[in-house]
């Protein structure tokens, strides 16, 4: 969201090298849907992903040619042909070789700009008590002790 402290430092700190920034806040439905359409989507925009993906493939398939939120690139077959080798790979082994060879060719070739590593946080206990929020965010500030 707009209110985020992260979006205000990245627009600030691109602000200090000539970039302009207008931070838009709207409901992650309509962002999805602008982020989507060709007519409609800005030209910059922020995301945030965590590492809460099961298996190495899920997370590099988000910028494949055939992702909604890969428009902007060109098609990149190597890239997806690497991404379709990690998840047919037999052995942890061969699935790490090709996660490797995928990830420095997106490194080299890449249409996204990874600005800071996003926490993944837990909690686990069992007298938690919190409001589940509409988008499915979990606010570790928001929990709190039943006790």
């Amino acid at each position: 969201m707009a209110q985020d402290p992260v979006s205000q430092a990245i627009a600030r700190q691109l602000g200090e090298v000539g970039i302009t920034v207008e931070i838009t806040t709207q409901s992650f439905p309509n962002w999805v849907e602008r982020t989507r359409s060709a007519e409609d989507a800005p030209a910059l925009y922020y995301i945030g992903y965590t590492s809460g993906y099961r298996a190495p493939a899920d997370r590099l398939r988000i910028y494949t040619s055939g992702n909604g939120q890969s428009q902007y690139a060109q098609p990149d077959e190597v890239y997806d042909d690497l991404v379709t080798q990690v998840t047919a790979a037999t052995t942890p082994e061969q699935q790490q070789e090709l996660v490797n060879r995928a990830t420095a060719h997106f490194r080299e070739q890449a249409h996204v700009v990874f600005l800071w590593p996003q926490p993944l946080t837990y909690v686990v206990r069992k007298d938690l008590e919190w409001t589940p929020r509409p988008e499915h965010w979990l606010v570790p500030q928001e929990f709190r002790s039943r006790s």
